[in-house]
């Protein structure tokens, strides 16, 4: 009822579905026309062998023997 209430007092609240700039729900905008989409999966993964030396030598403070895990996202 609240929310309900709060769209009439204010209807740019809600965005225009057929604004060319909403994003659908769940999508992130990270900037420079970039948007992560949903994520592929629920549970975190494990990295391995290259991608994960990758990831390490750009997280300050990671050692070599840390296992680094991930959420997938969907491509573009």
């Amino acid at each position: 009822m609240r929310v309900n209430t709060l769209k009439a007092l204010i209807p740019d609240l809600t965005p225009d579905k057929h604004d060319a700039y909403s994003l659908p729900y769940g999508v992130r905008d990270v900037g420079d026309s970039f948007v992560l989409l949903h994520a592929r999966e629920e549970v975190l993964s494990l990295l391995w062998d290259y991608k994960a030396d990758t990831l390490r030598d750009f997280l300050p403070g990671a050692q070599m023997n840390d296992e680094i895990y991930v959420h997938w996202w969907a491509k573009l």
